[in-house]
């Protein structure tokens, strides 16, 4: 009851009027899709494969992504747990591209099922149209929340 009390009142329980991304999907663990990864590359997630299930998660109230609830990856012995989640951004006709606004620390990025330094995402500039975008995150390395905003130029 506290919670529906607070609703719109408390910043903790406020829904942010900031262009966030709030409809993700994770990959979800099998042991097909450990084996592709584990025999080709993390590259291989970015693209279409029938192995990779990907199931809806939706963020919290505040825009950040439950990572603790995402399925983990172990590729090998000796790399960390990973996690994928991939969502997408959709540039009108006749807009500028928008500032993707995301962590950057232990993640890797691919962009339209290409890999690109995570550092250099804010700065893309994505032409018209629909775009994907599928970040891996070092569950060993990550923390904070993930979060990612948008932010019209």
């Amino acid at each position: 009851m506290a919670f529906l009390t607070a609703l719109g009142r408390d910043p903790a329980y406020t829904v942010s009027t900031d262009l966030l991304i709030r409809n993700f999907e994770t990959l979800t663990f099998s042991p097909e899709a450990n084996r592709i990864l584990n025999r080709t590359s993390t590259d291989a997630v970015a693209s279409e494969n029938e192995a990779f299930l990907w199931r809806p998660v939706t963020t919290r109230v505040n825009g950040t992504l439950p990572v603790e609830e995402l399925d983990r990856f172990k590729l090998h012995a000796t790399t960390p747990f990973l996690s994928f989640v991939r969502f997408d951004i959709v540039v009108p006709q006749g807009q500028e591209s928008p500032t993707i606004e995301m962590p950057t620390a232990a993640v890797d990025v691919w962009l339209d099922g290409k890999p690109m330094p995570a550092e250099a995402i804010a700065g893309a500039q994505l032409a018209p149209g629909k775009h994907s975008l599928v970040v891996g995150i070092n569950r060993d390395q990550f923390t904070g929340d993930f979060r990612v905003k948008l932010k019209l130029r």
